[in-house]
């Protein structure tokens, strides 16, 4: 039975259309810290919506790397279907690159405007709480930047398997080279399981630093997918 892995992404309502409803108490311009709070935490939304497409396309590749692997028919259907997967991949490993730096400079600017503001606060105390928080964020932004590049690589690594398993057996497209290559079929099937422990990683972080700038609380829904080990082939003799 087919699963829908179409991924269940954060329903929120904006801080702008809150105001243009009247709902927050009469307001009719929300502060410029507010809009600058909400306008990274939306930023990191979206950001956290496009994983869950990103993660979808590794899920198909795997997918048609299975149905490769596994064929017993005609091996042009399935190689070409898993050509088109493959390309889908890349296509999101670039996306995701732009992405990533579109929501770490997002972050950078949005820590340092805080901090210019902070300044001003004559209150010691309320000061230096400010300033924890900052400090909190610049590391939840770290710890995103961290993810985004462990992310990026193993973009790469499972792709270079796909590549290198296409151009084997576009050269050699029969069930002999298939059967010799399902160990490394298997590598690439458990390298995309690794890509996409890292998306996941990363969507979690990009939730809790969204959670702690948006003014309005972005309900979390659960990741629509389930993550499966696949277990190392046998040692060829």
């Amino acid at each position: 039975m087919a699963v829908d892995h179409r991924a269940r992404l954060p329903v929120r309502v904006s801080l702008a259309t809150l105001v243009g409803m009247g709902l927050l108490g009469g307001c009719q311009k929300a502060n410029p810290a507010v809009q600058r709070s909400q306008q990274a935490a939306d930023v990191l939304t979206g950001a956290r919506q496009s994983l869950g497409v990103s993660e979808q396309a590794v899920v198909q590749s795997q997918a048609a790397l299975r149905t490769l692997g596994q064929s017993k028919g005609d091996l042009q259907p399935p190689f070409a279907a898993f050509v088109l997967q493959l390309e889908a991949v890349r296509k999101e490993a670039a996306r995701q690159q732009d992405q990533g730096e579109a929501v770490l400079g997002q972050a950078t600017w949005y820590v340092g405007a805080r901090q210019k503001d902070i300044s001003t606060i004559n209150n010691d105390e309320l000061r230096h709480t400010a300033e924890q928080r900052t400090a909190k964020m610049q590391a939840q932004t770290q710890t995103i930047k961290d993810l985004y590049g462990r992310m990026n690589n193993a973009f790469g690594v499972y792709i270079r398997n796909l590549s290198d398993l296409q151009t084997y057996l576009a050269n050699d497209l029969n069930y002999g080279a298939l059967n010799s290559g399902q160990r490394w079929v298997t590598e690439a099937a458990t390298s995309g399981e690794k890509l996409r422990g890292t998306i996941r990683d990363l969507a979690v972080q990009i939730d809790l630093m969204s959670n702690t700038l948006s003014p309005v609380p972005i309900p979390t829904s659960p990741w629509p997918t389930t993550l499966r080990t696949t277990e190392p082939a046998a040692s060829q003799p």
